[in-house]
């Protein structure tokens, strides 16, 4: 036996040497193994008929029909369910129309389970004698030829050239569309929706809305938009459903509102 010093200056014996050699070694041979254990399962996953597709399940769903939702996603059952691409088929669902949010998973052994959460239209855009239909997100959801009965916000302001239906709209103006998602967002949370049925940002320094078909409200430049929302609401808890009139919120010190 022969002692010898390691590189941190400690004494080592050739027989410990020789003994962390062959544990490595059976390191190196367990990890080997368990490396082809691992490839083997893995194999086994990707071509055991076990593990195809036999159900694809939609739920969520209401103006779509899960027809549609499985089509637009590109699964099919009797593919294994490894080999399914669900980020993609995610991409291509959220592409619908109606479709705010989706979630794709795997439920072994042979089930792909989608999770639809639809997106609420809010507000029509007038084009070219039509309305088009969007989400608070300013996502295109359908598109009317004509409106029977106005019951969400009428946007006006707004210029565009073209739009894709399960695509947000692209304005001329951006600051315009801030504006209008902004108001949308601050209409929905004071639970104002189906009383605002005109919001009209032609002049981003003077919002106007009308409320009701009878009061007419400026807003001003969009700046503090939250409080100024909330205030209107707490106007218009006040006031009768007869009532018309005019309401200037631009200086918040000093509130006006007059009746016609």
């Amino acid at each position: 036996m022969v002692r010898i010093q390691d590189s941190s200056g400690n004494l080592v014996t050739t027989t410990n040497r020789k003994r962390r050699r062959k544990q490595k070694r059976r390191t190196s041979r367990k990890a080997f193994v368990l490396f082809m254990l691992t490839a083997v399962l893995i194999l086994t996953l990707m071509i055991s008929p076990v593990f195809n597709i036999t159900v694809i399940t939609v739920e969520g769903n209401s103006k779509i029909s899960s027809e549609d939702i499985i089509e637009a996603s590109g699964l099919k059952e009797g593919v294994n369910i490894f080999k399914a691409d669900l980020s993609k088929a995610k991409t291509y669902i959220s592409m619908m129309p109606y479709v705010d949010f989706v979630t794709v998973k795997r439920v072994m052994p042979g089930t792909i389970k989608i999770l639809i959460e639809e997106s609420k239209p809010v507000a029509y855009i007038p084009f070219i004698g039509s309305y088009i239909c969007i989400d608070s997100k300013g996502k295109i959801v359908e598109v009317f030829s004509k409106l029977e009965e106005i019951k969400l916000p009428v946007i006006l302001g707004l210029k565009f050239s073209e739009f894709t239906i399960g695509q947000v709209i692209q304005a001329e103006d951006d600051k315009k569309m801030e504006l209008v998602k902004a108001s949308l967002k601050e209409i929905i949370h004071n639970d104002l929706l189906n009383q605002i049925t005109e919001i009209d940002v032609n002049d981003v320094y003077n919002i106007r809305l009308k409320v009701r078909d009878k009061i007419d409200v400026n807003l001003g430049d969009g700046t503090r938009i939250s409080f100024r929302m909330s205030f209107l609401r707490g106007i218009l808890e006040q006031l009768e459903e007869t009532d018309k009139g005019y309401i200037d919120l631009t200086n918040e010190d000093r509130v006006i509102f007059q009746a016609r």
